[in-house]
């Protein structure tokens, strides 16, 4: 059990490392616009947009901690979403809370330990 709750937690460690990867690519993105955006004179208008006709974003598939190619999937659907879905997830504690929220089997066994350690650092005891 401690061996299983170990691999979790590295491929939990993993799925942030790479999230915070796809982030730091996001910001250097956004600060390429800025950039680009302040050194022209004469900026394009921007394009009406009607948000009630946004596409929809599906959520990723739940994820059991398998290793591989359903790690890489998950790993990928959560950064799309959360991409898709700034105002949804304006910051790293809703995006973490939602990445937990879609772990299942012993993945998800390790976040609830976690999270309740976590949460009793910070607010006291989560469970009464």
């Amino acid at each position: 059990m401690a061996a299983k709750a170990k691999q979790s937690k590295q491929q939990m460690e993993d799925m942030m490392k790479a999230l915070e990867e796809e982030k730091s690519h996001q910001q250097k993105a956004k600060e390429k616009l800025v950039s680009a955006g302040t050194s022209n004179p004469n900026p394009a208008l921007p394009l009406l947009q009607n948000p009630m006709h946004r596409p929809k974003i599906g959520t990723q598939d739940k994820f059991d901690g398998t290793r591989g190619a359903k790690a890489k999937t998950y790993g990928v659907q959560l950064a799309l979403y959360i991409s898709a879905n700034p105002s949804m997830l304006p910051n790293e504690r809703s995006e973490i809370i939602f990445a937990i929220l879609y772990l299942t089997g012993a993945t998800s066994s390790w976040a609830i330990l976690f999270t309740n350690r976590v949460l009793a650092e910070n607010l006291g005891d989560p469970v009464r």
